[in-house]
C-alpha cells in the first residue's frame, strides 16, 4: 500500500537523489581541502545531513502508511524497514548514518573531517541503494 500523498514522497525521493548526487561530485576529495575550505566542509555536512535525513523521513513515511504506527527513533526507522523488506541489507550501514546525521544536527563543528569524507566514500553506495530500493517500492 502506498501512502495517502505520494506526490509528496516523490518529491522527498526526488531530494534524496539530488542530495546523493551533489554529494556524489565530491567523492575524490582530499581531506586537506576540506580542512581548508570551510565552505566546502559546511556544504557536504549540510548535504550528508539532508540526505539522511531525507532516507529517514521517506522510510517513516513508508512504515506509517504501512502499519499505522510511528518509529521511537531514527534506527527504529531502519529495523522496521528491514523486517519489510524494504531495506535489503547493511542494517548496521544505515543505523551508523542515522546516529551520524543526529551528531551533525548538534554542533558540525564538531565533526572530523577525515570521517566526514570516509562516510562519503564508503556510504554513499548504501545511500544509493536504499534510493533504488524506496524507488522500487513506490513504482
Amino acid at each position: 500500500m502506498l501512502p495517502e500523498n505520494t506526490d509528496v514522497l516523490i518529491t522527498k525521493l526526488e531530494n534524496l537523489e539530488e542530495y546523493i548526487n551533489d554529494l556524489d561530485e565530491y567523492r575524490e576529495i582530499d581531506s586537506e581541502k576540506i580542512v581548508k575550505d570551510k565552505l566546502i566542509f559546511r556544504y557536504l555536512t549540510r548535504t550528508l545531513y539532508l540526505a539522511v535525513d531525507t532516507m529517514l523521513d521517506i522510510g517513516c513515511c513508508i512504515i506509517s502508511s504501512e502499519r499505522q504506527e510511528n518509529p521511537g527513533d531514527n534506527s527504529q526507522i531502519i529495523k522496521i524497514l528491514t523486517e519489510d523488506n524494504i531495506v535489503k541489507k547493511n542494517e548496521d550501514n544505515y543505523i551508523k548514518l542515522a546516529e551520524f546525521r543526529d551528531s551533525i544536527g548538534y554542533d558540525s563543528k564538531d565533526i572530523d573531517p577525515e570521517i566526514l569524507l570516509m562516510i562519503i566514500k564508503e556510504n554513499l553506495s548504501d545511500l544509493k541503494a536504499i534510493f533504488r530500493w524506496y524507488k522500487e517500492y513506490i513504482d
